[in-house]
């Protein structure tokens, strides 16, 4: 009966985002994706959601319905409130043709996604008019800077091959999505393979002219070794010469690192505050929430063979979560007002 009565209070909420919004974050502003004018008014807004939406690829329209429902309430949630769902964050590596990806085995098949499973999954986002971030527009909005739009999402790459540029930005292009890409400075590190025209790393050359607006570039380690197995001063050189290389590169500062395998502790983290970065991506799961644990920033891994549903459930049980957090403290809030606290 809970959950009925939410979509009824959701119901008498503002009903559509406007139709262009700004983000301000770190100086930098993005229009937000309009939200579908479809009201939330039953348990299967989802539904309804979805019969006005764009059809994709394949046609097809399901999402679970409890996480579905979550994601449809996002979407008409109240405009100008600091309350949101959180941002969702997604991690890929390398991406490779469908022939390509048939021949692998092991962890290539894990880390490495064939493109039209990915555009599938871009469809996805922009069918439920998720608006994608910057690493700085949802660090601001942990630290409770900025108000977003609802849905929200982060799309991460990490490494830094030629298969993000090759590969992965005309389709990030064509479904009007962006990325933070965190680039292992060395391209002599093991998760380069040179001999490969697409798993090698960005060139220099390649990194400066990276569109800004598909692409904010970040910091992955120079080695991409285990960080909280290094000395303190292994681990220093790895979080400064990072910084160093890349921000010449795109003439722009780099406050933001993900770590390598997600190999860290407190101690790593520490030395990354002390380096000046401003928050530090793991590959914990979790949702980016107003308040959160900054600098440690929780990141859902997109395994290369996880399916079309399987994508789906996932986005459904991040957001079902993060609906259920919602509901407990805005349960919380009605108690203490009820009894007089503040």
């Amino acid at each position: 009966m809970l959950r009925y009565a939410l979509y009824g209070i959701a119901a008498a909420m503002l009903i559509a985002l406007a139709a262009v919004a700004t983000i301000a974050s770190g100086g930098r502003y993005v229009a937000a994706i309009p939200s579908p004018n479809v009201p939330v008014e039953t348990p299967n807004a989802i539904s309804k959601l979805e019969d006005h939406a764009p059809t994709t690829m394949d046609g097809s329209r399901s999402l679970t319905r409890r996480g579905g429902q979550a994601i449809a309430a996002m979407i008409s949630h109240r405009s100008g409130s600091r309350s949101s769902y959180g941002v969702i964050c997604l991690m890929y590596h390398r991406f490779a043709s469908p022939d390509d990806y048939a021949r692998m085995s092991g962890d290539d098949r894990l880390y490495t996604i064939p493109i039209d499973r990915f555009e599938q999954q871009l469809a996805d986002l922009r069918r439920l008019r998720f608006t994608p971030l910057t690493a700085a527009q949802a660090v601001a909005f942990a630290r409770q800077e900025s108000v977003l739009p609802g849905p929200t999402v982060l799309i991460t790459i990490d490494d830094g091959s030629r298969s993000v540029l090759t590969l992965a930005a005309p389709l990030l292009r064509a479904y009007g999505m962006r990325a933070t890409l965190f680039i292992t400075t060395d391209p002599t590190a093991y998760v380069f393979d040179p001999a490969k025209s697409d798993e090698g790393r960005l060139t220099d050359d390649e990194i400066r002219g990276l569109d800004p607006e598909l692409f904010d570039v970040q910091a992955h380690g120079v080695t991409h070794r285990p960080l909280r197995s290094l000395p303190d001063d292994a681990l220093r050189h790895e979080l400064d010469e990072a910084r160093r290389v890349l921000e010449p590169l795109t003439g722009r500062p780099v406050r933001e690192l993900s770590v390598p395998g997600n190999w860290y502790d407190d101690r790593v983290l520490e030395f990354a505050c002390r380096s000046g970065y401003e928050a530090v991506f793991v590959s914990d799961k979790g949702i980016i929430r107003p308040g959160g644990d900054v600098p440690r920033m929780p990141r859902y891994m997109v395994q290369g063979y996880k399916s079309r549903t399987g994508f789906r459930k996932m986005l459904s049980a991040a957001f079902t979560d993060a609906a259920g957090h919602e509901l407990t403290h805005a349960s919380a809030a009605r108690r203490n007002t009820a009894v007089g606290k503040p």
